[in-house]
């Protein structure tokens, strides 16, 4: 088997477990733990995955840049995207959260969409610049450059003061019990602010952050008046959000 072949193996095992080892990838593929270990080691370099004690695991969450992240389930991202675009209207105001879900959804807006769009990630103010329409504002803040996003008290600040008719929230991962969460204290400060300042809050998650939870609460997973995934709504993942009353799409 060629490597770039063993590449794509290990990247669709990863996929489908969340993690994979030497042994049961020198087993599947018929090759030696040092050739799999060789293989890992360059995928890490190539920023594919994160090398960890026993294996390797999605290069996700805290371990992929902003980058990194725009390729990761990609698909799913573009679904999403799609279906959450159908909830804007014209002359509304929006808050767009950091996130490369996010950063889709703002790539598919139509060119002509009149609205007013508050945002703390720089892409998304970036990707805006040729909306003729699109009034954009960036709060103040500190730039936090791994995920492109501004944070601190200027920002919080900026977002608590400001109403709006709808909020994308960005999500790290999403419970129906234990809320939305971050994996990043200030990150989870500034999403609180814009979860409490909107007349209604849209999680866009892929289903892998779905039934997840992270180390910083944001809010209870009630408050939101739309959960968009990139499975069915009859999903029985979400089932536990169909109960709370929340609108899946």
């Amino acid at each position: 088997m060629l490597k770039q072949e063993r590449f794509l193996y290990i990247l669709q095992q990863l996929e489908r477990h969340q993690k994979v080892t030497p042994p049961e990838l020198s087993e599947a593929l018929g090759i030696s733990e040092v050739t799999i270990r060789r293989d890992l080691t360059e995928l890490d370099a190539l920023g594919k995955i994160q090398k960890v004690h026993g294996g390797a695991i999605p290069i996700t969450g805290r371990a992929a840049s902003f980058q990194q992240r725009q390729s990761i389930h990609a698909p799913a991202k573009k679904i999403i995207a799609e279906k959450a675009k159908t909830l804007i209207q014209p002359d509304q105001i929006l808050m767009i959260d950091g996130g490369t879900t996010n950063l889709y959804l703002v790539q598919q807006l139509p060119l002509d969409l009149r609205a007013t769009i508050i945002t703390n990630c720089l892409s998304i103010a970036q990707s805006l610049v040729n909306f003729p329409h699109i009034q954009v504002i960036l709060p103040g803040g500190r730039y936090e450059k791994k995920n492109d996003v501004l944070v601190g008290a200027e920002t919080v600040k900026t977002f608590s003061e400001t109403g709006a008719d709808l909020c994308f929230l960005g999500v790290c991962r999403i419970d129906a019990e234990r809320g939305i969460t971050a994996d990043h204290y200030e990150e989870a400060l500034v999403k609180k602010a814009m979860t409490r300042s909107a007349k209604q809050v849209i999680a866009l998650a892929d289903i892998h952050k779905v039934n997840q939870s992270d180390a910083f609460w944001v809010a209870p997973a009630d408050l939101l008046s739309t959960l968009v995934t990139d499975v069915a709504p009859a999903d029985e993942r979400l089932l536990p959000f169909h109960t709370l009353g929340i609108k899946l799409l």
